[in-house]
């Protein structure tokens, strides 16, 4: 195996350094290979927590208990920043509103029973929007709904 000159080893690091963009970052894989790391959005944040916050809401519905706090950073979901802006269409808007008003469907009910209802609805909101605009975590979301 022939030893790599130090020229390679610098043409190699400019082609490195130069081929991300500032949206994304890169990194060596365990191959050796260039990947590619990209920044999170405000809004796949955002979203990222809700999913964590409403899988500990379906174990306390579950446990027969209701949720009482509504979070505060759930209605920055009509100004995070997305990662396609495009996306921050009307129907996205009235679609944020309905999942909010989910949220407080899930809030307001008077016993487990009544909020397993409301929490499945508020699942079946999420996936709605979903289809539209980004389908991947479907199947994930889905994982939500109380049986």
């Amino acid at each position: 195996m022939k030893p790599i000159s130090q020229l390679t080893i610098s043409l190699l690091s400019l082609i490195f350094f130069f081929s991300c963009s500032n949206n994304e970052s890169c990194a060596t894989n365990s191959n050796g290979k260039e990947s590619k790391v990209y920044k999170t959005t405000e809004l796949a944040q955002l979203m990222r927590d809700m999913y964590a916050e409403q899988t500990e809401w379906k174990s306390m519905i579950e446990k027969g208990q209701i949720p009482k706090d509504f979070p505060e950073k759930y209605k920055t979901i009509h100004t995070a920043e997305a990662t396609d802006p495009t996306v921050k269409t009307p129907t996205f808007d009235a679609m944020s509103d309905a999942y909010l008003q989910a949220i407080d469907r899930v809030l307001q009910a008077k016993d487990s029973a009544e909020a397993k209802v409301a929490f499945n609805e508020m699942v079946t909101n999420c996936v709605s929007c979903h289809k539209i605009y980004c389908p991947g975590p479907i199947k994930k979301i889905n994982k939500l709904k109380i049986q």
